[in-house]
């Protein structure tokens, strides 16, 4: 989510995650939002954002929302 990689010192910051799981594409629980991410860190400013995504054959989806901030 970040294009500029000459900020990427991450010392020092909060981390929260945040996830959704979809099953066949017709059951999806969660909240991957970057404002449940950053509530989930305790963070009141982000100034980092990732996301990780897991797929099996589109039968299971995880979508992870990674906040880094202060």
């Amino acid at each position: 989510l970040d294009v500029d990689f000459q900020n990427t010192d991450m010392a020092g910051l909060k981390q929260g995650k945040a996830e959704t799981i979809s099953i066949l594409g017709l059951f999806a629980f969660g909240d991957a939002s970057s404002k449940a991410a950053a509530e989930n860190g305790q963070i009141s400013k982000i100034v980092h954002a990732d996301y990780e995504y897991f797929n099996i054959l589109g039968i299971f989806q995880k979508t992870t929302v990674i906040a880094y901030g202060k």
